[in-house]
């Protein structure tokens, strides 16, 4: 993946890890900050170069938001209140942003990216 190569040195970032026996998922570029502002100084940034991204908690909502409903036993446990019931897996998605991986990309966009993250996070 030339977005991960072109990113792969640079200091307090980290790429997610694809669990063993599983397959990576190519649709998206997951990256671990160091916190949740610089997390969402990468969200400003990127697309600024015309790369969409949003920080794991947003897509966690829009996308996963009603899996809440749906978890009664959580909901149950929570006391219909699972909104806070993670807070320690809402911290780690707070340090991510994810960016989509598209199929026709500029050659340039790699190194645009590398610029972005490097002005995101102040390397």
């Amino acid at each position: 993946m030339k977005r991960r190569s072109a990113i792969s040195d640079l200091s307090k970032i980290g790429a997610r890890t694809v669990p063993e026996n599983w397959l990576e998922a190519a649709d998206s570029l997951v990256l671990l900050v160091h916190n949740s502002e610089k997390a969402t100084r990468c969200r400003s940034e990127l697309p600024k170069i015309g790369v969409s991204t949003e920080t794991l908690p947003d897509a966690y909502i829009w996308h996963f938001g009603g899996i809440r409903n749906r978890m009664v036993e959580l909901n149950d446990y929570h006391g219909r209140n699972s909104a806070n019931s993670l807070p320690r897996s809402t911290k780690i998605l707070e340090r991510a942003v994810s960016s989509t991986v598209g199929v026709r990309l500029s050659t340039n966009l790699p190194k645009e990216i590398r610029s972005a993250l490097i002005t995101a996070l102040a390397l």
